[in-house]
């Protein structure tokens, strides 16, 4: 396995993230992810604004609530409004936040039931997201990870989610440690399709065939989630001399990232999914 393009990619958008600028023409044409979730504007938002003013009354469900609407500047619009304060406060004040600020950056897509906007559908989420509460609070464990976490939080909403969710939760009251941080992870589509392509695969030009997926590439249709994590994890042992993190979460994060970056490079994104950076000279 070679991992040498990887490296390069991560090195370069680590770089940006320091520096403010890259000469590689496809990082600054593209968005991509910072390296570290905890380096992106909304989780460092949530670590600095939301969660310092939760209690143990609001922390898991205004935590979940944060990761639907997922915009920097309405969460801090929420906060000041106190609109996370309790249940009643969030369904009051909420929707004309939303209104103004908006919700979910590029990084998040939230595919709502029909007939409903995404405002209404995060506005309506309030009573899944108490559910899920006191789903952690009546379900205790002896040694809480990140996978024990995610399938409590499932009950309620979908496994991305439910994994950001428990990522924003290590290091309060509801998770203070996760056992299995360097063991376990959420694998993606993209990060098996990244590990594939550090194998030397070749992939399909594109993630769809018309309104069908390609289950080869686009689903993890054919091998087990396990499957996916111990491949992940080899990645994870193999570049352990340049990395700079430690949770398994962070390699399959970057994994993803790596497979957006190929499949620009290589002239591959023939569905055009990923989302070019603004350019205030030509509107795009």
């Amino acid at each position: 396995m070679k991992t040498e393009p990887l490296r390069a990619f991560c090195l370069e958008r680590e770089s940006l993230r320091q520096c403010g600028a890259t000469e590689d023409p496809i990082l600054r044409r593209y968005h991509f992810c910072n390296v570290d979730r905890e380096h992106d504007r909304v989780t460092r938002t949530i670590r600095t604004v939301v969660q310092p003013s939760l209690t143990d009354a609001n922390r898991v469900w205004a935590s979940a609530l944060a990761r639907l609407i997922n915009r920097d500047e309405t969460l801090r619009q929420l906060v000041a409004a106190g609109a996370l304060e309790n249940r009643e406060a969030f369904t009051e004040r909420a929707p004309a936040i939303i209104a103004e600020h908006g919700l979910n950056t590029r990084a998040y897509k939230l595919n709502t039931p029909l007939g409903l906007n995404k405002a209404e559908y995060v506005v309506g989420s309030v009573a899944h997201c108490v559910r899920v509460q006191k789903h952690l609070r009546l379900n205790q464990w002896d040694k809480p990870g990140l996978r024990s976490t995610v399938g409590l939080l499932r009950s309620e909403l979908t496994p991305f989610i439910s994994f950001q969710v428990a990522l924003d939760l290590v290091g309060t009251p509801e998770l203070p440690v996760a056992s299995d941080m360097e063991s376990w992870t959420h694998p993606g589509p993209g990060s098996w399709r990244g590990v594939r392509r550090l194998r030397g695969e070749t992939l399909a030009s594109s993630m769809w065939d018309g309104k069908k997926r390609v289950s080869d590439d686009s689903t993890l249709a054919g091998v087990t989630e396990r499957e996916v994590i111990d491949a992940i994890l080899q990645v994870h042992a193999q570049i352990a001399d340049w990395r700079w993190w430690s949770s398994l979460s962070t390699t399959e994060h970057v994994l993803c990232e790596f497979d957006k970056y190929e499949r620009i490079r290589q002239g591959t994104d023939a569905d055009n999914k990923i989302r070019r950076k603004y350019s205030p000279v030509s509107g795009e």
